[in-house]
């Protein structure tokens, strides 16, 4: 019956509801003559770093990358007491333990799930018997803060077909496509898509990054990087996007002061997988580049790339909604290469209308960071850009605090996937005259998040991901 009812598309496996659009027609509204390159920055630090600049372990001077300013020790404990008491509030007798994550076994899980989060270098690293601060080794040496970057890891295992005297992989565009798609699922992605990079495309890609140097456009045969800026050749005409899939029944679980083991888990996969699509390209001989979800070398914003190329639709939170697994993505990813692959189709399942109503995320958010009101044209944050119809994020009062995720109606998990559920689904991607009724009895059953605690009780898959459906 799961084959009978998905679409036939040859790339991504989909509910026969969801609707694919015109090029670059997304249900978001883009109004390309106002959409301009911006620079990409932080309103503060990541709160690792932010956490190391208080303790003392790093100096602010020694940030990869600029912000708007620092918190302090005060401003810090603050916001993090906010979430903490909402948590406390919504799970009675829960306690924030001795770091603020919960009892021992989530502090620890928390703690651990951060080791090479995001592929960054540990400051703290045994090795051989030695403890070695391995992220200032590499920044003596002149590198970065992680292993995924903006440029291909060059691993040297990878060879290209100059370097083995061969030519260069030749397919089809559909088949390149498909080529990637089997390569980015191997190591844990679930859609991919491509959207090409034309001159309204351009205008995504950021202007400058967060640690000040530009993105530019040359007509040059490869990437290069310098003290500068970040090069992109003309003769990358596409954009590769997938998505990555966060642990989702742990997510729903999450509490404490900021999102932790399940977020975690997810974007060390994705940089990973970032790195290995990067130089698997390399080694048909071609060019990919973009550090794939976020941080240094991300290149643009990944979610309307998404939502360009077909994985999902953009919602209320600002994050991509996919139609079978909610908001249970950890960020989207995109890259941009010369390898020529066919552009995808946005795609419609009802989503952005259902938000309208719906607002369960705005109203648990315990900052107030995520609209309310309708969508609008206009951008009140320096973040964003106000060329597309939508809700903006105030990311200057967003901590990326562990609740708003588990909160969205569309996400499914583990025993959720009930004949009823695929029912409202449908309804939704046709017409919007029961979302209201659909919102409510999301509320009354309460499918949203779940006492942290509980988790341990329960059998998770591998991986935390169940991947029949």
């Amino acid at each position: 019956m799961d084959e009978l009812l998905a679409s036939s598309g040859p790339i991504n496996k989909r509910p026969w509801w969801v609707k694919e659009r015109n090029i670059k027609d997304a249900t978001t509204p883009i109004e390309w003559s106002a959409v301009q390159r911006r620079p990409y920055f932080w309103a503060y630090p990541m709160t690792a770093h932010q956490e190391a600049i208080i303790q003392g372990l790093m100096k602010p001077e020694d940030l990869p990358y600029q912000v708007q300013r620092i918190l302090t020790a005060e401003e810090l404990e603050t916001r993090n007491q906010v979430v903490i008491d909402y948590c406390k509030n919504e799970f009675p007798g829960w306690e924030p333990g001795p770091d603020g994550f919960g009892d021992l076994r989530n502090t620890a899980l928390a703690q651990v799930s951060e080791f090479f989060g995001f592929t960054r270098f540990p400051r703290r690293f045994q090795t051989n018997g030695k403890i070695i601060n391995l992220a200032q080794l590499v920044a003596d040496a002149g590198g970065g803060d992680r292993i995924d970057g903006f440029l291909p890891p060059m691993y040297e295992g990878v060879k290209s077909p100059e370097e083995m005297g061969i030519p260069k992989w030749q397919g089809t565009p559909e088949e390149n496509l498909m080529t990637l798609r089997s390569v980015a699922r191997l190591f844990g992605a679930e859609d991919v898509g491509c959207i090409e990079l034309d001159d309204d495309i351009k205008k995504m890609v950021f202007d400058s990054e967060m640690d000040g140097k530009k993105y530019v456009f040359e007509d040059v045969d490869a990437a290069y990087e310098t003290a500068t800026k970040r090069v992109i050749p003309n003769n990358c005409k596409y954009v590769f996007t997938w998505s990555m899939r966060q642990p989702p029944n742990m997510t729903r679980h999450q509490a404490g002061r900021k999102e932790n083991a399940p977020t975690y888990i997810a974007y060390m996969r994705g940089h990973f997988l970032s790195c290995y699509i990067k130089d698997f390209v390399r080694g048909l001989g071609y060019t990919m580049v973009g550090a794939g979800g976020t941080g240094i070398g991300c290149i643009g914003p990944t979610g309307g790339f998404a939502a360009l190329s077909g994985l999902g639709e953009l919602g209320r939170a600002s994050y991509v909604i996919h139609p079978k697994y909610g908001l249970t993505n950890r960020a989207m990813w995109m890259h941009i290469t010369n390898f020529p692959i066919v552009p995808t189709k946005p795609i419609d399942f009802g989503s952005r209308e259902f938000c309208k109503t719906c607002k369960i995320c705005a109203e648990a958010c315990p900052f107030g960071a995520i609209k309310t009101g309708d969508p609008t044209w206009e951008d009140d944050t320096i973040y964003g850009n106000p060329g597309f119809l939508g809700w903006h994020c105030n990311y200057d009062l967003c901590p990326h605090c562990p609740v708003c995720q588990g909160t969205c109606p569309f996400n499914t998990i583990r025993d959720d996937k009930s004949f009823i559920h695929e029912l409202v689904r449908i309804s939704a991607s046709h017409t919007t005259v029961f979302n209201t009724f659909f919102r409510n009895m999301d509320l009354n059953f309460d499918y949203g998040r779940k006492d942290q605690r509980d988790w341990w009780k329960e059998e998770d898959f591998p991986f935390g991901i169940d991947t029949s459906y």
